[in-house]
């Protein structure tokens, strides 16, 4: 059946070509194969000339024209960024700016959805707060009349003598107004609106009645002015329209289907309904047009393109944008604002889709001459008119004898080869289209989708399988390391020894992700001490030759097994992922099968993340504070902070591993930084010398952008100095190596704010970093004290000497004997803190021994 349908899609195909053919051969019969091949080599060499020029010719096109980077430009957008102007303008903005590196902060007021005070209201509030931290910015882009009644409104508050550039703006009175003064300055957008109805107008003459398509939002109600303003041109004309908010879906549904071809629709606005139904300009542009009967529909947005709207007059995003942005760049460049005048109609233009101009037989004769089509396919010979003509006048007068003997057979035989060559892509395309839906292009391997319907299949059938899923391990390293090229060398290779041994052992291998691969051996219970497991393993362990570089790599594998009962895909997979995980937590090329207890264990992980994120949603945390104490001075130095939970369902122990994981630790860091800084800015306030506490910050804090300034904003909140705070980090941040750990350096060296490196000894820590990094104490635990032979304790105290020659302290922690406080002495270490000097405490109690140390001195 399935061939049947295949040799008659392509029979379909075969006869489709035939009448295209035979259609461009009555056209252009003249031309001969001969011809043909001359015009296709001429047209080749000038298309190659012309695009050898046009990429020396845009070389420069992204060159960077001047350093403004010290300058922060606000962009402020009455809609939101789902809006679909809004895009195109922030490309033409961006395309601007970026050759300046100019900063942008985008705002957006969203009051194109919401058009109501309290949204101005909210965002007014919103926006205050973070001011408070971003300062003054050097330029305004105001975008659409709401934003520029804001910052007119709010100028005082927050743009005081800062210079405003607008565009898009509708309400021209306020637009002139507005840049009357001495530091405002844009373009007035015009909706077209008029020129959309004279344009529908000359198309359709005929036709006695406009309807407009509107609604009770501001653009809809000042589009709908604009309209019946135009109907005083039209005398002869019934103006009406149809206000979507006071209607309901199936009432605007009966309306449009009530047109008659009398009419004409011209499409103002539509967003929501008196239902409540909400549409996009896309989604409201195509029900209008699908359900207005036999009228034309008609609107003065370009993005009615592919809706079924024939086309209007309309403003380009992109160059309005550009042109607000180059203000802006001279302003910033020291120039005058006077002398730049409000301008209107920046790149209007009149557009068509040419699928609807076809639709309902409009000719190009009846269209403006200033016009833009879309959807226009044109033909190779329309393309390339003027060329082929004069080839062919030229080759014509010498081959013309030759073209009347020859043409017929020619013709002929070059039909019926382009016939054969047509039938044989189609069924080479068709090959290749069917292997490349069910196998990944790199690996070779079966993807996904491949994997799913094998095992729906064989779940279906009721086999025994065993499900092995694989991934690499540490492979990002590899890429960051030696190249992409690299890792896609050993992804193929991989993926050829999987396909080897699949083969022999009867099994299939699927690339289901970036670096992860899934086995299924079916009705085989394999077990881990077997041949074809022992075969599986060794897939890793011969070494992958890249440019004279020699590449080993590990798994971490995953072992499931389905015993043939109804179970979904998703689930069988989950067990074998589970068990995955769990062999990356026994530190990778391990090999983990499933058991009920990792779910259990996955259980509990997913309650202790809802446990602690709900805890930093309600602020049910409290904090508290080790001592640690000088050993040379035998008096408290300064302190470490650690959180609790205030509802004691967890030890520390138990939650933070778990918490380190996942992004819930940048809301609880956060809870726990701003706990501390209160609760030292209240020792402060009690006249008691406080002492700096040290904070830790996990290695996914790096990816909380703001996290620098929020910790400023609670400095200066709380007027906490931030020789107070110190930020704790462990090893693996360091051998992080990326862009974000460099710029946290960079921000605790501009902030003056000390570091401690915590688990010193236990990784994989360079003293190369100790010596470029603003480290100012080692932590290490009393465990690596704990050595007997005399080669490891000489070893150690020299470790602390190289420490103490970098000009960095040594802390060790947990100390709970007197044995090992003494040990702690004996190595000259600087600082100590543990049970054995003092338990950790609340800061009601840490006050208290404040008071009792100071009173003692």
């Amino acid at each position: 059946m399935a061939s049947k349908n295949k040799n008659k899609t392509t029979t379909e195909t075969i006869t489709n070509f035939l009448e295209a053919h035979d259609g461009r051969s009555e056209k252009y019969s003249e031309r001969i194969p001969f011809t043909a091949s001359v015009v296709v080599v001429l047209v080749i060499a000038v298309s190659m000339f012309i695009f050898c020029n046009i990429r020396v010719g845009n070389s420069n096109e992204y060159k960077t024209l001047g350093n403004l980077s010290s300058k922060k430009v606000l962009y402020l957008s009455s809609y939101d960024y789902s809006y679909v102007t809004v895009p195109e303008q922030l490309k033409g903005i961006n395309s601007v700016f970026e050759k300046y590196q100019i900063r942008v902060d985008y705002e957006f007021m969203n009051t194109k959805k919401f058009p109501s005070d309290k949204t101005i209201e909210n965002f007014y509030i919103d926006f205050k707060e973070k001011m408070k931290t971003v300062g003054k910015y050097d330029a305004v882009l105001a975008v659409d009349d709401p934003a520029l009644n804001f910052v007119l409104e709010y100028r005082e508050d927050f743009f005081e003598n800062v210079p405003i550039v607008f565009f898009g703006i509708n309400n021209k009175t306020t637009g002139l107004k507005a840049a009357h003064d001495d530091l405002i300055t844009g373009t007035l957008e015009e909706t077209y609106v008029r020129d959309t109805v004279g344009c529908a107008l000359l198309i359709h003459p005929n036709r006695k009645r406009i309807v407009a398509i509107s609604d009770n939002t501001s653009t809809g109600q000042g589009e709908l002015r604009e309209f019946y303003n135009a109907s005083e041109e039209y005398k002869n004309k019934q103006f009406v329209d149809i206000n979507i908010s006071q209607c309901k879906k199936d009432e605007i549904k009966n309306k449009l289907n009530n047109l008659t071809k009398n009419d004409i629709v011209i499409f103002l606005n539509m967003q929501m309904d008196a239902e409540g139904n909400t549409y996009t300009l896309k989604e409201a542009m195509k029900f209008i047009a699908k359900n207005s009967n036999n009228a034309p529909v008609y609107s003065s947005s370009v993005i009615g393109v592919n809706t079924g709207i024939i086309g209007g007059k309309s403003t380009d995003f992109n160059l309005t944008s550009k042109d607000a942005a180059k203000r802006v760049v001279r302003l910033l460049k020291g120039k005058n604002i006077k002398n730049m005048a409000v301008e209107y109609d920046i790149g209007e233009t009149f557009w068509f889709d040419d699928v609807q101009l076809r639709h309902f037989g409009i000719k190009y004769s009846s269209l403006p001459a200033k016009r833009k089509i879309y959807n226009y396919n044109k033909s190779y010979f329309e393309i390339n008119k003027e060329t082929i003509i004069a080839i062919e006048m030229f080759l014509g007068a010498v081959c013309i004898v030759f073209i009347l003997i020859t043409i017929d057979n020619r013709r002929k035989n070059g039909l019926i080869l382009q016939l054969e060559c047509a039938y044989e892509d189609l069924i080479k395309k068709d090959e290749q289209i069917s292997y490349m839906v069910d196998h990944d292009e790199l690996t070779k391997l079966y993807n996904r989708r491949a994997m799913e319907n094998d095992m729906n299949r064989i779940i279906e059938e009721k086999h025994n399988f065993t499900i092995i899923h694989l991934d690499l391990d540490d492979f990002k390293f590899i890429n960051d390391t030696y190249g992409h090229a690299c890792g896609d060398k050993v992804l193929s290779e991989i993926g050829s020894r999987f396909k080897s041994v699949g083969f022999k052992y009867n099994f299939r291998t699927y690339r289901i992700g970036g670096d992860e691969f899934l086995i299924i051996i079916k009705d085989k219970f394999v077990q881990q001490n077997t041949i074809i497991m022992d075969e599986i393993l060794n897939v890793k362990n011969e070494k992958i030759h890249f440019k004279n570089k020699d590449i080993y790599v590990s798994f971490s594998m995953g072992m499931a097994y389905h015993n043939g009962e109804k179970e979904s895909v998703t689930n069988v997979i989950i067990k074998a992922d589970l068990a995955m995980y769990e062999a990356k937590n026994y530190g990778k090329n391990n090999l983990v099968i499933y058991s009920e207890n990792l779910k259990v264990n996955e259980t509990r992980k997913q309650l202790i993340k809802q446990t602690v994120k709900e805890a930093c949603k309600k602020n049910e945390i409290y904090i508290d504070y080790q001592p640690q104490f000088s050993l040379k001075e035998k008096t408290i130095n300064a302190f470490e902070a650690l959180v609790r939970l205030n509802s004691n369902l967890y030890r520390p122990s138990e939650f933070i591993p778990i918490i380190e994981e996942s992004d819930i630790i940048i809301s609880l860091g956060r809870r726990v930084l701003e706990k501390v800084i209160e609760e030292i800015s209240t020792c402060i306030k009690e006249g008691i010398e406080m002492f700096p506490v040290s904070i830790k910050f996990s290695i996914k804090q790096l990816n909380d952008d703001t996290f620098f300034e929020y910790l400023e904003s609670l400095l200066r909140k709380y007027n906490v100095p931030t020789s107070l705070i110190v930020i704790e980090i462990t090893e693996n941040l360091l051998i992080k190596n990326s862009k974000l750990t460099k710029k946290f350096f960079d921000k605790v060296t501009e902030l003056k704010i000390s570091v401690v490196l915590d688990e010193f000894g236990v990784g994989y820590a360079s003293i190369n970093y100790l010596s470029i990094l603003p480290i100012k104490r080692i932590k290490i635990d009393k465990s690596i004290l704990n050595e007997q032979s005399t080669e490891k304790v000489s070893f150690l105290k020299n470790i602390i000497k190289l420490i103490h020659s970098l000009n960095l302290y040594v802390i060790v922690e947990g100390i709970e004997t007197p044995e090992e406080y003494e040990k702690v002495i004996e190595f000259n270490c600087d600082y100590a803190q543990g049970y054995y000097l003092a338990r950790p405490a609340n800061i009601k109690k840490i006050i208290e021994l404040l008071e009792k140390n100071s009173k003692n001195n």
